[in-house]
């Protein structure tokens, strides 16, 4: 709505009392809704938001009138006006009565605009605007900030300390998405236990949603049962979209879009049938533009969905969205103690769904959340030691928070928070189908494959301390742990409004038949010395959950730290360590042996000690909780590791190693494509599906596990997919090797048959570096350049920038300082993270006297600074550059 002058045609239709909708002829027409009893604020403007969209609009107390030609407005009221109204000319035609009361000059309005004589009757009003920063504001919602008295507020959407603005560790980065997209126009289906459809912070994304009982058809879309397992559902109905700005609670990521709920569990927790699955899918497919399932397999053994479900899912994610498929978000599943494995979830690793890994505030994967190649991002979760993520509960005392609160927080009973917390891969993937919102509300005509381009481009890493973490040939960071990294909003949603849709995918499969053994049980510890006794050449070894010698290990010294409990005072540099069982954790030993330069370790079992969950003596155990040690480390029995360590103490230059022989097949791909699905289809007769340790290896070098050793005890895999994304973007052309290796004794089984299906744009890449060689002698004249190279220094990679169609050597972006609010008294400093860009600014109240330093923090494409004002309101800063 505008103020005067008012633009024509403008008609008031009509204007309600509070509790209804208010509907007014704009330049196009826009309804509003006015609560009951009416929203005020602190000035007394009534609060109104208009349809369709996040940020409402407030009435004051005057009318806006207008009327026909030759009708004087002044002359018009005379007679028509109470005691006590002000009014003020602006031309002939049009004036403003002050009325001194909001719901009265709605009234009022509603009146004179239904009168063939007035061209408009509106009541004055204000909008939301603001000043064109690229940063949105935080909204008005007391637990928006990363931290509220004594409450773990929305830190994963922006995880800074609001007392100073300095980073606290990991967010989505939402408010620089906010300016381009709020999700208006896009719906999210939420399928799971059912939301709460009346709770207050949902009313306006579940207004007008396709919702549906899919458990019981004649029920509601409410959940079936209270509780944590009950809140389910509308705790991520709350991460996706609660109502912003209602100084309530809290804030949707993606506050604009819609959520429906689609309950597919029953009041027993049971998942509904593949028939009913089968028409889910498709339920709605011309709104419904993402789909939320924070479920999956939970047990050892791999499960997904049967022939009728796979086949639904195959239109949905293929021909849905009007063919441009449906956008499927699931979860990595929260398995990690017990050898779980994102692989083993056929729903999940599909590589035309987005499988979300969690990770803790500090940007460290959560300790639940699986491992897998299938993992595409990652997002902020809770964990044991921090907390779940502040989100909607279940009004009352019906879900998982039971604690009642006294004003001013009576109404904190409707969320969880703290300990109470949403936690899980569930509450991980809501916040990316939060992001995919975003991006396709503000392009709405993104394929599927282009959305996951976008992410996967995007995501940044939030854990450089992750040994798992590497680059792949065409220059992206991947680990088994996050996929890609932890979403970006901002640059999601940046990156999508310049994206050029993908061509054509092109699929390619190669196939071997040949039946092959599998050597069983070869997994061990080589012994190089002249005299050796019988037996210890080749130990035995059982591997640990972190890295592994899939290549040998070099020949070095071995030497022995006993039991490894303090940080070793010899240089084990060109060396391995050599520790016993017993004491403190395995990750403290084997972390002392990496920070003394050791190359591996080889643990071994304790004649007699605590059992804890391994039997001592010669029995051997797989050595968990290492994920984080950054060197390979293996278990042996006590004697041999006795007997190993005797032999050392007497010839302290044997030579030792870790070694596997894994069975390898060989896929020749001649096809050049520029990847974007890998699946390998396994076949085999081996009774233990536990024993063997599977990865792929691209012709770029990068290696995918696809399966580690764990604890199914089923046979297998009998007939199963694998999914990896790791060679994401890669060239598809050249050798892929498939290696098998059982890593337990006493079971044995064979190869009978793998297949390789990669799917990409056909793509003329002789030196296989994921760019067109016609791009390349284009911008550099010939083919020197890789993909991970930035030569204009905008942040930009030549990877994106084919993919976009820039220039690569002309940047794209600002290398100078962007500066806008963050906070009131603080503002916001930005640059490119870009060799030339700027890493620090000086900041000062006078611009001759700058005697602040401050260095600019890295996050993904940019670097930040928040800065506090002066007591004027003013700062002066100069970036400082790199010498």
């Amino acid at each position: 709505m505008k103020s005067c002058p008012l633009p024509l045609p403008f008609l008031l239709l009509a204007v309600p009392l509070a509790g209804s909708e208010v509907a007014l002829r704009m330049p196009r027409p826009v309804s509003f809704e006015v609560s009951d009893p009416p929203a005020l604020t602190s000035d007394g403007w009534i609060e109104a938001l208009p349809q369709g969209e996040v940020s409402p609009w407030w009435f004051g107390g005057a009318v806006v009138l207008q009327t026909s030609p030759g009708e004087a407005a002044e002359s018009w009221l005379r007679g028509r006006i109470e005691p006590g109204w002000k009014v003020r000319s602006v031309r002939s035609d049009l004036a403003v009565v002050e009325t001194g009361d909001p719901m009265l000059a709605l009234r009022t309005a509603e009146l004179w605009g239904r009168l063939p004589e007035i061209l408009a009757a509106v009541p004055e009003s204000r909008q939301p605007a603001g000043a064109g920063d690229a940063f949105a504001a935080a909204p008005g919602d007391t637990f928006f900030p990363a931290r509220f008295a004594n409450v773990s507020g929305q830190w994963y959407l922006e995880n800074r300390d609001p007392a100073d603005g300095r980073s606290l560790g990991v967010d989505i980065n939402v408010r620089a998405a906010w300016p381009w997209s709020r999700g208006v126009g896009v719906t999210v289906a939420v399928a799971d236990v059912g939301i709460e459809l009346a709770h207050p912070e949902l009313q306006r994304a579940l207004a007008g949603a396709p919702h549906r009982n899919f458990a019981v058809p004649a029920s509601s879309a409410d959940p079936a049962q209270g509780g944590a397992t009950g809140a389910h559902g509308t705790s991520i109905a709350g991460l996706i979209a609660a109502t912003p700005d209602n100084g309530a609670g809290m804030s949707g990521a993606a506050p604009g879009a819609k959520v429906a709920s689609w309950v597919v569990f029953d009041a027993r927790g049971r998942l509904v049938s593949d028939t009913v699955l089968s028409t889910m899918y498709r339920h709605a497919d011309g709104v419904v533009g993402v789909q939320n399932h924070s479920w999956g397999t939970g047990g050892d053994v791999p499960a997904g969905p049967g022939i009728l479900e796979a086949a639904a899912l195959d239109s949905s994610l293929d021909d849905g969205r009007g063919g441009l498929g449906a956008v499927h978000v699931r979860i990595a599943g929260n398995r990690r103690t017990l050898g779980g494995n994102a692989n083993d979830d056929a729903w999940g690793n599909d590589p035309r769904a987005i499988q979300v890994a969690a990770v803790r505030r500090d940007g460290r994967v959560a300790s639940y959340s699986n491992p897998g190649a299938s993992i595409l991002v990652s997002a902020p979760s809770g964990d044991d030691d921090t907390g779940g993520l502040f989100t909607t509960d279940l009004t009352g005392f019906a879900g998982a928070n039971l604690l009642g609160f006294l004003p001013p927080f009576e109404n904190l009973g409707d969320f969880r928070f703290n300990s109470l917390g949403m936690t899980g891969t569930s509450a991980a993937a809501p916040l990316v189908s939060s992001t995919v919102a975003l991006m396709l509300s503000a392009r709405p005509g993104l394929s599927s494959r282009d959305v996951r381009s976008i992410l996967a481009l995007t995501a940044v890493q939030s854990d450089p301390a992750d040994p798992g973490l590497f680059t792949n040939a065409a220059g992206l960071r991947f680990s088994h742990n996050s996929g890609f990294g932890v979403v970006d909003a901002g640059e999601a949603v940046r990156l999508a409004l310049a994206w050029r849709s993908l061509g054509p995918a092109t699929r390619v499969e190669v196939a071997s038949t040949a039946v092959q053994a599998v050597e069983d049980d070869t997994l061990r510890v080589e012994v190089q010395a002249e005299g050796l006794p019988t037996g210890l050449e080749r130990i035995r070894s059982l591997p640990g959950s972190g890295a592994h010698p899939d290549q040998p290990t070099g020949w070095v010294r071995l030497v022995d730290l006993g039991r490894a409990e303090a940080p070793a005072t010899t240089n084990l540099a060109g060396a391995g360590a050599l520790i016993e069982r017993g004491g403190t954790n395995y990750a403290t030993k084997l972390g002392n042996a990496a920070a003394a330069g050791a190359a591996f370790a080889v643990v071994r079992n304790h004649a007699s000690g605590p059992t804890n969950d391994c039997p001592v003596g010669d029995a051997l155990c797989p050595i968990g909780g290492i994920e984080f040690v950054p060197i390979p480390a293996v278990f042996v029995a006590a004697s041999d590791g006795m007997a190993l360590a005797a032999w050392i103490a007497a010839d302290p230059e044997t030579r030792v190693r870790l070694a596997t022989r894994p069975t390898v097949v060989r896929f020749d791909v001649g096809a050049s494509l520029r990847c974007e699905t890998v699946r390998l289809r396994l076949r085999t007769d081996h009774p233990l599906r536990g024993d063997l340790r599977i990865t792929l290896v691209s012709p770029g070098g990068t290696r995918s596990v696809l399966q580690a050793y764990n604890a199914d005890e089923s046979p297998g895999p009998v007939d199963w997919t694998y999914t990896t994304r790791a060679p994401f973007l890669e060239c598809t052309t050249g050798i892929w090797t498939l290696e098998v290796t059982d890593e337990g004794q006493g079971a044995v089984g064979s190869i009978l048959g793998a297949s390789l299906a990669l799917e990409g744009v056909p793509l003329d890449d002789t030196d296989r570096d994921g760019l067109s060689d016609a791009w390349e002698r284009e911008h550099f004249g010939g083919l020197s350049e890789g993909p991970g190279g930035d030569s204009d220094a905008d942040g930009w990679s030549h990877l994106r920038e084919s993919l976009v169609g820039t220039d690569p050597r002309q940047s794209d972006r600002l290398s100078v300082p962007s500066i806008g609010d963050w906070n009131p008294g603080f503002v916001r400093v930005t640059v490119p993270a870009t060799p030339l860009a700027p890493r620090a600014v000086l900041a000062g109240m006078r611009p001759d006297l700058l005697d602040e330093a401050a260095e600019l923090e890295s996050r993904g494409a940019v670097r930040t600074r928040i800065l506090p004002l002066g007591t004027n309101g003013t700062r002066f800063v100069r970036a400082v550059s790199p010498p």
